[in-house]
């Protein structure tokens, strides 16, 4: 059964199917209008505000991790500190990331 003859038949609907049925072109074009005035420009107006909005705390979030970096990168040179471990490690290049680490040579 096709949908339209289902609301033609349907005691509710069917006068206000018919009602619509019977009205002018223009009156739906404007009611369509209507429509798009009241629900599809406000949706579409709150989505790039939210865009917006989004754009500028991430440009304003990447700024600022920026500057952090960069006064990073600037104590490290002022004070010579590396930063990187907490404890001492030894200088030799044979030992270099093997602290406290058992290496078995396979051959």
């Amino acid at each position: 059964m096709n949908w339209r003859v289902y609301v033609k038949q349907h005691p509710r609907f069917g006068p206000w199917y018919q009602r619509v049925d019977r009205a002018p072109s223009w009156a739906v074009k404007t009611a369509v209008i209507a429509a798009m005035f009241v629900i599809v420009v406000p949706v579409v107006a709150l989505t790039i505000a939210a865009v917006a909005v989004g754009l500028v705390v991430f440009g304003l979030l990447s700024i600022i991790v920026w500057g952090a970096w960069h006064l990073r990168l600037l104590w490290r040179r002022l004070t010579g500190a590396d930063g990187r471990h907490a404890y001492p490690q030894s200088q030799s290049s044979a030992d270099a990331g093997r602290v406290n680490v058992r290496v078995i040579h396979r051959g």
